[in-house]
């Protein structure tokens, strides 16, 4: 059975989301290239590359990830590391339900990042 190890993520500057992605959910840089930032929590690697070259991608409409979950052991804590490092609360609805997400939040980059403390069907 194949399982997520990886997720590539275009930003428009590598260095700021590596620090955010560091600093707020403990992910470890383990290798540095001039065009690529790899971070990984040990189980899944997340490598960050610059969004102005997407060489060998010929898409038009580009569409990047649509968002991350981390499953954290305090949402008061992570909610409170988002904000420090640049993060910013989604807006959802009030009838907004999810199974997972405790709370949604933008990355400094615009993309969404889920927090639980509950796993996402399938992973562990």
């Amino acid at each position: 059975m194949a399982k997520l190890r990886h997720i590539a993520m275009a930003v428009p500057d590598m260095e700021a989301a590596a620090t955010f992605y560091e600093k707020t959910f403990d992910l470890e840089r383990v290798k540095q290239t001039k065009m690529r930032i790899y971070l990984s929590d040990g189980t899944i690697n997340l490598t960050l590359l610059p969004s102005d070259d997407l060489v060998g991608d010929e898409r038009e409409n580009f569409v990047g990830i649509h968002h991350l979950g981390f499953v954290v052991d305090d949402t008061q804590e992570s909610e409170s590391r988002i904000a420090d490092n640049g993060g910013k609360i989604v807006e959802t609805p009030r009838d907004y339900v999810s199974l997972n997400a405790d709370k949604k939040y933008w990355d400094p980059n615009g993309v969404m990042v889920d927090i639980s403390t509950t796993y996402w069907v399938g992973s562990k």
